[in-house]
């Protein structure tokens, strides 16, 4: 009895609801005997519609913790570790620098020339130069791959809808027959009278035409999620991200030559216009002695000789100054491509002549260390072995199942009116597993490809860090070398200024021949170029010795990679 009053209150509760909901009464009839039948499973159904997504909540929660638990399995392959490399704890070249003026930022060395035409190029050339642009890129670049390869660690998801309309042509159609009108007639008058006839027939509704389209509605979503059991995912992140950081390295180190080779192309034609000044006034003393010789021939106490080497002397120093001309423009349409320019920019500020460049501080020259931690390119390549390391691990997982969960939930009805019922869901959802049994060798082979990669990649690394010791070593050398060999020069020019001088009056007072004359102003017109390309040599080893160093940018700032994409 309890069973059957409960039975009871359920159909008046269902049927209630029906009505309320406004369904048809062929519905709440299907309701009734589906709610009075003996099948308790259609009994359950339509008292608890509900039960069937529940079902599938509960195995979205199950696949999830799943999926969390197997990405905090192990990660087969090698785990990267920094190699150590064994460096001097000194430089073996001592004194480079004068230790008795101040020091600078090795990351700002060319503030050291206090040169504000040289602070203004550097600044344009960060700005405007075509390799930062194109190292800027790469990063970006870098680091979209990131990006992409952190998504692959978490599921796919996509929306879906499908519309189709379908008509079925008439003539494949069945169209249902009707009685005539004789036939309904004659039934109609062996039941009844004949008012009663004519009332049924004008009562008889025409036959209905076949409905010939149909429609189709879906709309849902579907997702795939491969499980990392093995960390090949998590392993490609790792490589993908030491890969963004070598990009990075690899820009800093750019920007080291770049800035550098501004500065020592500034140097340069500074240097050219140094030598351009002092051949110019070696044509005035040349044109004094022509004109003394002149003088002298007219008045008969020297011979035609000496006017004629004279002149040869004169056009001989003459002839540098047009080749020093063309070594100053070539060089500022060289600074121009540097600076993002084309060659005939108007660049003013260089055309002035202005003294060379000198240094009025120095930067620590620190030791050995510090240049592995300073130099970009060292970074570079050891963040190209670390990403490439991670690849080991990646081949390596192809040895092991591949795990992975999909699957779609879809809603589907012929009315799009009605599409968003409970009833019209569909859902799949499972776990899925690949394994390659057979390859032929051709995965264990993949990871002996990536091993040697690495071994390469490690090589590389370790060459990178010797040749930068031995770039600064040499740097340094070169440096002290060519300021001793500028000291020298300086005190042969005295000697030599004196002896032009001394041989001028002798050659006056017809103590002397002209020859000795010749000679002395030849070897002060070679003296003094030699001494001012000795002057720009010297701030160019200096600059070369900065640039080894990996001066040029602050490596305690790791995280500026918007200000370089920027």
């Amino acid at each position: 009895m309890r069973v059957s009053s409960y039975v009871n209150q359920v159909v008046s509760m269902r049927l209630v609801s029906l009505w309320v909901q406004g369904e048809p009464r062929l519905t709440r009839r299907r309701e009734v005997l589906g709610i009075m039948s003996s099948d308790y499973s259609a009994f359950r159904t339509s008292v608890f519609p509900g039960r069937a997504p529940c079902r599938l909540i509960y195995t979205i929660v199950l696949m999830s913790l799943v999926s969390i638990i197997s990405t905090s399995c192990i990660r087969v392959g090698p785990d990267y570790e920094k190699p150590d490399i064994a460096v001097p704890d000194a430089w073996s070249v001592e004194g480079v620098v004068d230790g008795e003026k101040d020091t600078v930022a090795l990351q700002t060395w060319w503030t050291s020339f206090e040169d504000p035409v040289l602070d203004g190029l550097i600044d344009t050339a960060k700005k405007n130069n075509m390799d930062l642009k194109l190292a800027a890129a790469r990063v970006l670049l870098a680091r979209a791959q990131l990006g992409y390869a952190r998504g692959t660690l978490y599921p796919d998801l996509t929306g879906k809808g499908a519309f189709q309309s379908t008509r079925t042509s008439r003539a494949f159609s069945p169209t249902p027959s009707a009685p005539s009108l004789l036939e309904t007639m004659q039934s109609l008058l062996n039941e009844g009278s004949a008012e009663t006839v004519v009332m049924q027939i004008l009562s008889t509704p025409k036959p209905s035409k076949p409905d010939l389209t149909s429609e189709f509605h879906q709309l849902g979503i579907e997702s795939a999620w491969e499980l990392d059991v093995w960390g090949r995912i998590r392993r490609s992140v790792l490589s993908a991200k030491a890969g963004f950081e070598s990009n990075v390295e690899l820009y800093r180190d750019v920007l080291i030559l770049t800035l550098a080779e501004v500065a020592s192309t500034y140097v340069e034609i500074r240097t050219v216009q140094q030598r351009l000044y002092l051949a110019r006034e070696n044509v005035k003393l040349q044109e004094e002695t022509l004109k003394l010789t002149q003088n002298r021939y007219d008045a008969g106490l020297a011979p035609l000789l000496d006017v004629h080497q004279a002149e040869s002397n004169l056009s001989r120093t003459r002839a540098l100054i047009p080749a020093f001309l063309s070594q100053q423009e070539q060089t500022v349409h060289r600074l121009a491509l540097l600076l993002g320019e084309m060659p005939n920019a108007a660049l003013t500020d260089l055309l002035a002549p202005a003294p060379i460049p000198s240094p009025n501080s120095f930067s620590d020259l620190g030791i050995p260390a510090d240049a592995l931690r300073q130099r970009p390119d060292i970074r570079a390549a050891e963040r190209a072995l670390a990403a490439q390391t991670e690849q080991i691990g990646i081949a390596t997982a192809d040895l092991y199942p591949r795990f992975s969960l999909s699957g779609t939930m879809t809603l589907e009805d012929n009315r799009v009116n009605s599409l968003f019922n409970r009833h019209n869901t569909a859902y799949n959802l499972g776990p899925g597993v690949s394994w390659n049994l057979f390859d032929a060798g051709r995965v264990r082979n993949a990871i002996k490809i990536e091993e040697a990669r690495t071994e390469k990649a490690l090589a590389t690394y370790e060459k990178a860090v010797i040749s930068a010791m031995q770039e600064v070593a040499s740097a340094m050398v070169a440096y002290a070398r060519e300021v001793e060999k500028e000291q020298e020069l300086a005190r042969g020019i005295r000697a030599v200024q004196e002896s032009v001088r001394q041989v001028g009056m002798l050659y006056k007072a017809g103590l002397t021949d002209f020859q000795n004359v010749l000679d002395m102003q030849r070897s002060l017109t070679d003296a003094q170029d030699s001494h001012a390309s000795s002057q720009g040599q010297v701030v160019l080893n200096l600059i070369g010795l900065y640039r080894t160093l990996g001066g040029g940018w602050d490596f305690s700032d790791c995280a500026s990679v918007d200000s370089i994409v920027n």
